[in-house]
């Protein structure tokens, strides 16, 4: 991450609990171009699933980017079963595929592609924000 990108630590007394990152400049180009930052990544300790960390870490990181102005903003989820809670979240909210298919990182996927489903196959997710 740049000096200038975002970490909001979720916490319970002394302990860390969940996280999101906020990358404010995109490196990818669909996103960059057009000034979109990106919440890198979001992660709660299974201890603590399913009892609202993600969500309040989403309301943070959104609200820092209502804070901004900002009309849109970006996620990515991967497409394997263990990113199930995550997709519904992200759809909850008001996410939606930014019409580009599912990549390999940033490299898209075409029909007929054969790759190792993991954590690099995603697709990209896009929320217009209250202004």
């Amino acid at each position: 991450m740049e000096p200038d990108d975002t970490s909001l630590i979720g916490t319970s007394g002394s302990d860390a609990v969940g996280y999101v990152a906020i990358i404010w400049k995109s490196g990818y180009a669909g996103f960059k171009s057009r000034g979109i930052p990106l919440v890198h990544q979001i992660s709660v300790g299974e201890p603590w699933w399913r009892r609202g960390v993600a969500t309040l870490l989403m309301d943070a990181a959104e609200q820092r980017a209502a804070d901004r102005a900002l009309r849109r903003w970006a996620i990515t989820v991967g497409l394997f079963d263990e990113y199930g809670p995550a997709q519904r979240m992200y759809g909850r909210r008001g996410y939606i595929p930014d019409g580009r298919g599912a990549r390999q990182g940033q490299r898209p996927l075409s029909e007929g592609t054969q790759v190792r489903l993991d954590h690099d196959v995603i697709i990209w997710l896009t929320k217009e924000l209250a202004s």
